[in-house]
């Protein structure tokens, strides 16, 4: 038996109940994987509160990126072997002792990677890295507008970004959130409540606009942010 956070209805808080749930065990393509640390996300929140924008079924136990160690794999499975220590994606369950994942997804940590900061990465990290290179095939020198780049996601981009010798320039919303973002390498960062963004991003390119822009805002700001690219 393993214990895991499990919600059993959409709700507040009082919802999360730790239950004592069968251990799973992995299928073709699959690992089992004992949870060391479990990344939070407001995704997990949204589907707490009943209003994630993929359908929930409930019970559900919550948790959707995890590391910890490799203890058995299912068939078809070469390259993990039990007692590896992996970081990866997991389709919910990540609140329990042990949760099962898709080899395919699950990467090795280095030993000189804590598995604190591994289980952080898979979710915001790899949104950054897909909106950058996939999506947005960033180049040295672009220009890139990244709105709410004090949050996970946009602290993700901005090193990313930078690492690919790009500029980026942040929004933020809240005094105190650009010093992360400027330490981590961005040229400017905007308060967003400090007049029109676009007319300062023009101004710091040159009136020529960014080249990429990450918006996870969305209705707050994404009609004027086509005109800043």
């Amino acid at each position: 038996m393993m214990r895991a956070a499990v919600v059993s209805e959409p709700g507040g808080l009082e919802n999360i109940k730790i239950e004592d749930l069968d251990i799973p065990q992995p299928g073709p393509g699959q690992i089992l994987v004992q949870v060391h640390y479990c990344g939070c996300n407001w995704a997990d929140t949204q589907m707490r509160e009943g209003i994630y924008p993929h359908p929930t079924n409930y019970p559900v136990t919550l948790g959707l990126e995890i590391a910890g160690e490799v203890v058995d794999v299912g068939s078809h499975v070469s390259h993990l072997k039990p007692g590896q220590q992996v970081s990866t994606l997991v389709e919910n369950g990540g609140y329990a002792n042990f949760c099962v994942a898709d080899a395919g997804l699950a990467t090795v940590v280095p030993a000189d990677f804590s598995l604190a900061s591994a289980a952080a990465y898979p979710v915001q990290g790899l949104t950054a890295y897909h909106m950058l290179y996939t999506v947005g095939r960033i180049s040295a020198g672009d220009w890139v507008l990244v709105h709410a780049c004090g949050g996970g996601v946009g602290l993700f981009v901005t090193q990313l970004a930078v690492r690919a010798g790009a500029k980026v320039i942040g929004t933020v919303g809240t005094p105190g959130k650009e010093k992360n973002p400027l330490a981590y390498g961005a040229t400017s960062v905007i308060n967003l409540k400090d007049g029109d963004f676009v007319e300062q991003v023009l101004d710091l390119t040159q009136g020529q606009g960014v080249d990429l822009a990450i918006d996870s805002l969305g209705a707050t700001t994404l009609d004027k942010t086509f005109s800043a690219v």
